[in-house]
């Protein structure tokens, strides 16, 4: 991924290529939304891909938020990944992503606590 900062995978490889993990896909039915559940999947997923991180060296969490929401709920969205670290690729202001390095993986769950698995 050339198009992130330097700063968000220092010991990356100097081929600008970072590797990284793309969420497809995340979201609660609105009959359940509000409870939580978004946060929850999210964090889950966080959580996946910092272990995919120490075995395989993928560096970065990477999501588009919704092309086909309107305004109001796209600004609610980036807010939303805002809130859980995420930050906007200069340039490409709806793709978003988190540096796994930088944020070790129990701050995630003290922040953001499971139910224990």
């Amino acid at each position: 991924m050339a198009d992130v900062p330097p700063d968000a995978a220092p010991r990356a490889p100097r081929s600008n290529l970072i590797p990284g993990v793309f969420l497809s896909h995340l979201a609660v039915d609105r009959r359940h939304q509000g409870q939580g559940l978004g946060r929850i999947l999210l964090v889950d997923a966080m959580q996946q891909c910092q272990r995919a991180g120490q075995i395989l060296g993928v560096r970065l969490m990477l999501l588009d938020v919704a092309a086909d929401a309107g305004e109001a709920e796209r600004a609610r969205l980036h807010r939303f990944y805002a809130s859980m670290g995420f930050r906007p690729l200069p340039g490409r202001s709806e793709r978003l992503f988190l540096s796994l390095n930088t944020t070790p993986a129990y701050s995630w769950e003290a922040r953001f606590p499971l139910i224990s698995r």
